[in-house]
């Protein structure tokens, strides 16, 4: 087990209140679904990385087996199967991820331990196989780094050229946006 830092410890403490860390996740809940309303009229998008559509083009020759480090939470910017769930900041965008992030947040702030979040690199790109919620809820911490397992997958060719942000279409009518269906 990786230790975490004592800035991860202070903003984890700063967080003990069950109150505030409702807000914690409200305030989450909200950059998500704001960034879906200006990824809808700036046509720009805010979504994660798709790692099924990052291999369309690329063909894995190789993989190496997993590796436990430190992997900075900007750098991850995919997702291997919930990239409607979460935007590429790891806000959350639907109300039904509430449960799972505050459960999380809550065994944070009761020093439980938990297992390091499943990342696959490929290229420069981290995408997540498991502990999307861990990973958001350490971001909405603040924390810089997040313990994880990393798979590196070895491709046969670039993936710059191919990838790009997914465009997922979103119906999200319970978000106070009045119906809005948006790409992220």
């Amino acid at each position: 087990m990786l230790a975490q830092t004592d800035g991860m410890r202070r903003n984890v403490a700063h967080y003990k209140d069950s109150q505030a860390t409702m807000r914690l996740y409200d305030d989450a809940l909200a950059r998500g679904q704001w960034g879906l309303l200006w990824a809808f009229l700036t046509g720009r998008s805010r979504g994660l990385l798709s790692l099924q559509g990052a291999l369309q083009s690329a063909t894995v020759q190789a993989v190496i087996a997993a590796k436990a480090c430190m992997v900075p939470i900007a750098q991850i910017d995919g997702s291997e199967n919930r990239i409607a769930d979460f935007d590429r900041n790891f806000n959350p965008l639907h109300d039904h991820t509430r449960d799972r992030w505050l459960s999380i947040a809550r065994a944070w702030q009761r020093g439980r331990y938990l297992p390091p979040v499943k990342l696959v690199q490929v290229g420069d790109h981290y995408f997540v196989r498991d502990g999307h919620h861990r990973i958001s809820v350490a971001r909405a911490l603040g924390w810089d780094v997040v313990e994880a397992t990393v798979e590196v997958w070895i491709v046969g060719k670039s993936l710059s050229k191919s990838l790009q942000f997914s465009l997922v279409h979103i119906d999200y009518p319970h978000a106070g946006l009045g119906g809005l269906t948006a790409s992220v």
